[in-house]
């Protein structure tokens, strides 16, 4: 009697390939757009942190030029369009850590009193606007995402 071949089948066939890549598509057409959404709002807390750690940082500059009597309209065009990593730029000693490329766009303050009033901060993706009333309360918005 002729020995009959034995021979197992360990591959898998097209149409099972098929069937797999047809689940994954669909589980990642779901998965994907949730995803970007919580990356999208994790930019957004963390800028929206980064925003306060500067106004913190202007505030504290603020102080100081004024204790020095130097607060002027000139010492605070120089806190404009500041970007926040520049190691010769004003706020170096007051603000130890920063993204790249995040900067303070805009800042409104009391020289009076020297107080900051508002400050509008910027990365490459999100525009935050802080804002303090005089009793020291904090709001913190997102000024729109279009950066120039």
């Amino acid at each position: 009697m002729p020995e009959r071949s034995s021979r197992r089948n360990d591959g898998f066939t097209l149409v099972e390939l098929t069937a797999v890549l047809a689940i994954l598509t669909v589980l990642m057409y779901i998965a994907v757009p949730g995803m970007l959404s919580y990356i999208k709002k994790a930019e957004e807390t963390a800028a929206f942190i980064e925003a306060q750690v500067a106004a913190e940082a202007v505030q504290r500059y603020l102080n100081d030029e004024k204790e020095a009597g130097r607060l002027t309209p000139g010492r605070l065009h120089r806190l404009m369009n500041v970007r926040l990593n520049d190691p010769s730029g004003p706020l170096k000693p007051y603000i130890s850590t920063s993204s790249r490329n995040a900067r303070v766009v805009s800042v409104d303050v009391d020289l009076a009193e020297g107080r900051l009033k508002s400050l509008t901060y910027e990365n490459k993706k999100v525009r935050v606007k802080v804002t303090i009333e005089e009793d020291g309360t904090k709001k913190v918005e997102d000024a729109g995402s279009d950066s120039p």
